[in-house]
């Protein structure tokens, strides 16, 4: 949404045959009216999809996808970059691209965040995975294409995840290495080490528990990391939002499997409350805990020493967050309930059989949810 309340989706058109190209559209304030409509694509038997938006001060849209196009239209001056599997876009305020560019190589890219800073340049972030069907994730990716699209500079090994920037334009990260890949290092200060790896299931068929969130800000030009700390623990955590306060401290929220996952103590819901049980298995039996999802918000000090205020926000059964926004009003949570007792929501939550969608409000500080904005989404 921009300054005047227009609203901005990008995503991809769909034929029968699951083929189509990306759009970008821009409606009215009220959704009513289609303002423009655009898409980028190739011949008909691709598919191109748009995975992350963002704009700038001028009204200017920044898009990045997937592509499998062979003849993905790449503006002039761009050069052609045979086998990408992503693209990247600019679009003025009425919908004319300025440019259009492949980007990634011969890599299977999937960008998933992207933001522009003050000087239009896109900073794109995402992973890198081995071809489809398995479509394992290998790798995160980090760069920054010049304002006019052309340059690529290239971010630190092993950085990748959602993207914030700041006024200075410095560069915010929340990711989590794939499992099997180096952990990136850790600054001094940092609040929380490098975590150990730690393996869940049977002895003779392990695998690694969850992902190892981490934290990070880099310099503006990407030559230095300002940064990085991980927030975690066993079973690990996975953030869905990032974004920075009016302070510089960077708010993420997220889902989380870790009953052990870093609270404070006068956060909204500072102890684990999902389901988690033990159970024997294997052969001879092993007892073994097994958790369920719950959603988390986390504030980190701008400098990534320490915590403002983390909190866990689930029921007793599984909760689980997919979308979050940092307002002057609150901090609005968006998920998949399961709980019947989900924090302030009095039993609107049916069953624990039928999941419904919620949003909700927590006060900027972490420590209550504002019920007066309550909202669930979903049939009983």
């Amino acid at each position: 949404m921009d300054a005047s309340g227009n609203i901005y989706i990008a995503g991809q058109t769909a034929t029968s045959a699951a083929l189509g190209a990306a759009y970008i559209a821009r409606l009215s304030p009220d959704g009513t009216t289609i303002l423009y409509a655009v898409s980028i694509g190739g011949n008909g038997s691709s598919t191109s999809a748009a995975t992350a938006l963002d704009l700038d001060s001028a009204g200017d849209v920044y898009v990045a996808g997937t592509t499998t196009a062979s003849d993905f239209p790449v503006s002039p001056g761009h050069a052609p970059s045979p086998g990408s599997t992503a693209f990247a876009a600019k679009l003025d305020a009425k919908g004319n691209v300025l440019y259009s560019t492949l980007i990634g190589g011969n890599a299977t890219t999937a960008p998933r965040s992207i933001a522009v800073n003050t000087k239009g340049e896109l900073v794109v972030s995402g992973q890198l995975t081995t071809s489809a069907p398995s479509a394992i994730v290998v790798a995160l990716f980090l760069f920054k294409l010049s304002a006019d699209g052309t340059r690529v500079i290239a971010g630190p090994q092993g950085v990748g995840g959602l993207v914030a920037i700041d006024a200075q334009d410095n560069i915010y990260i929340a990711g989590v290495p794939p499992g099997g890949s180096a952990k990136p290092a850790v600054t001094p200060g940092a609040f929380q080490g490098v975590p150990l790896t730690n393996y869940c299931g049977c002895p003779f068929l392990s695998f690694v528990c969850g992902g190892d969130q981490f934290v990070a800000s880099l310099t503006p030009d990407l030559s230095r990391t300002r940064f990085l700390t991980y927030v975690t623990a066993r079973d690990g955590a996975v953030p869905v939002y990032i974004a920075l306060d009016a302070q510089g401290n960077v708010l993420i929220a997220g889902t989380t499997s870790a009953p052990g996952y870093p609270t404070t103590a006068d956060s909204y819901q500072p102890n684990y409350t999902a389901a988690s049980k033990i159970v024997e298995t294997c052969g001879p039996p092993i007892p073994m805990e097994v958790t369920s999802p719950s959603g988390y918000v986390t504030l980190v000090k701008g400098d990534g020493s320490a915590l403002i205020f983390s909190t866990f926000f689930s029921g007793s059964k599984s909760d689980s967050l997919s979308f979050a926004a940092l307002t002057s009003t609150g901090i609005f949570l968006g998920g998949q309930g399961g709980s019947v007792d989900l924090p302030g929501f009095d039993g609107a939550v049916p069953s624990p059989c039928v999941p419904v969608g919620f949003v909700t409000r927590m006060t900027l500080d972490g420590s209550a949810i504002s019920r007066s904005e309550e909202r669930r989404v979903g049939k009983e």
